[in-house]
């Protein structure tokens, strides 16, 4: 990302357009948000659906919602993940507050974690982003409960994969380190996946990169 703020991203326009890859605007954290420098992002079929228009209304919509990446920045109050920490994004991040979570319950969440819009088009547009994640870019904002720690050393491209399959916010992701096996492909428990799906180094969102 430049000094000024300026990452590249996957986006679609309107419902049906075609993806296109274009400099997008992000800006610094807040409360209780980090900065994340994506590695590794997994494709699914529900980016398809947000392309489609076949859910959510948030054109210009940012494509993606499982990923691994770097904490570059913390927002204020914000004390875990440290800065330089690797992380898999969680679609569904527990608040903590509810009457679901207060029963230990957190899949239930009904007040679920995300970053306020940070990321804008060039023109000045806000980006939707799908499931309240947006991966498809170098850089995005999420909920600090979002990026869950990992151990630095497992693939970006399989474990990128285990926010799609399960949310890592739960309480299970919390208390346990997901290890997918070498040579497997990502899943719960490190299960193969039933779904189509790849992890993609973001290496290929670029200027070559083309349109889908």
């Amino acid at each position: 990302m430049t000094a000024s703020g300026e990452a590249r991203a996957a986006i679609v326009r309107r419902a049906g357009d075609p993806v296109t890859i274009e400099p997008i605007l992000v800006e610094p954290p807040g409360p209780g948000e980090v900065l994340v420098r994506i590695l590794a992002t997994g494709v699914c079929h529900t980016d398809l659906h947000a392309k489609l228009g076949n859910f959510g209304t948030q054109f210009p919509y940012l494509l993606g919602h499982e990923a691994t990446g770097v904490v570059d920045a913390l927002g204020e109050g914000v004390t875990r993940p440290a800065v330089g920490e690797t992380v898999v994004l969680a679609w569904r991040a527990p608040c903590g507050r509810c009457r679901f979570c207060a029963a230990g319950r957190e899949t239930f969440c009904v007040q679920p974690l995300t970053a306020k819009p940070r990321l804008r088009t060039a023109d000045g547009q806000t980006l939707g982003r799908v499931l309240g994640l947006g991966t498809f870019t170098t850089h995005t904002v999420v909920a600090a409960t979002q990026a869950v720690p990992i151990p630095a050393g497992l693939s970006p491209e399989a474990t990128s994969l285990i926010t799609g399959d399960r949310p890592t916010g739960d309480r299970h992701g919390r208390e346990h380190r997901l290890r997918p096996h070498a040579g497997r492909r990502a899943g719960p428990g490190g299960a193969h996946r039933r779904s189509p799906g790849a992890g993609v180094p973001l290496g290929t969102v670029g200027p070559g990169a083309g349109r889908r």
